[in-house]
């Protein structure tokens, strides 16, 4: 079993509920953005999404430009969940932050796509189709996520949505936190021996528009537990970031003490307690 030792810190007595603590932290929404509540329909039937798992979209976080079906423009903030197929196009199933919950949106009805923090515009609905993985999703659009496989890219994002939960959950990205990140994209591809070189600038880009929340952060731990070679990798990436600012925080020691116990949890239900 691999465990992450800390030096520092108080390990609080909260015990923290893998499907109840939702918490996501957001990255500053830049002040041009003007995001409206909008209040939850009645007897709505978009409800919760089906139980979530780590894909190459899951945890970004942007504003996209949204016509309804009715013909209402409006700016959402949104944090993804998954890509599906949807007739001839692709539609993303996302937590929609306005309205406190899960919403479909047609990406052929995505005009822009801008990031929440910088604001800059990054694309329009097409930019998504770098996030398909299945054959029939591509044929709808192709992919182009850095030169990677789908299943390349799952790990490497899952990955990066478990060091942005640990980066975020004392509430802010800290600056010096961006090497570790850096240096996991970095050993990631040569320890799997993916061909050429990472765009590390642009992958690391990606990993600060990600705000996964609990489900997201325990799914993606799920992709990483499921190779040896990446759990470990991940393991040293967490300690060198919680170690990066010189400081270790409660809510830090609290979710490696939470990674820790789900790692045993994935073991035992795989058979694999003692194997590592």
């Amino acid at each position: 079993m691999i465990q992450l030792q800390i030096e520092g810190g108080t390990p609080m007595e909260l015990q923290i509920g893998k499907y109840t603590a939702r918490i996501s932290v957001l990255p500053p929404i830049h002040p041009k953005f003007r995001i409206t509540p909008e209040p939850a329909a009645p007897n709505s039937t978009d409800g919760e999404e089906e139980q979530i798992e780590a894909e190459p979209i899951s945890g970004f976080t942007c504003i996209i430009g949204y016509t309804s079906g009715g013909g209402e423009v409006s700016e959402r903030l949104i944090t993804c969940r998954s890509l599906r197929a949807h007739g001839t196009g692709l539609t993303i199933g996302a937590i929609c932050h306005a309205a406190k919950g899960f919403r479909a949106f047609r990406v052929d009805r995505i005009s822009a796509v801008s990031d929440p923090h910088t604001g800059e515009v990054i694309g329009d609905g097409s930019y998504f189709s770098r996030f398909a993985v299945k054959s029939s999703d591509k044929a709808r659009a192709p992919s182009g996520g850095w030169g990677l496989t789908p299943s390349r890219m799952r790990t490497l994002v899952a990955g990066l949505n478990v060091l942005s939960f640990i980066a975020r959950c004392d509430g802010y990205w800290h600056a010096l936190e961006d090497e570790p990140l850096a240096n996991f994209i970095e050993r990631l591809w040569m320890r799997k021996d993916w061909e050429g070189q990472p765009p590390v600038a642009a992958i690391l880009d990606h990993a600060k528009r990600l705000a996964p929340d609990s489900s997201i952060f325990f799914a993606s731990l799920e992709t990483i537990f499921g190779s040896r070679s990446s759990t470990r990798l991940l393991i040293s990436s967490v300690r060198e970031l919680i170690e990066a600012d010189g400081i270790i925080q409660d809510q830090e020691t609290n979710w490696v003490l939470a990674m820790q116990q789900h790692q045993e949890e994935y073991y035992a239900r795989k058979g694999l307690l003692g194997s590592i």
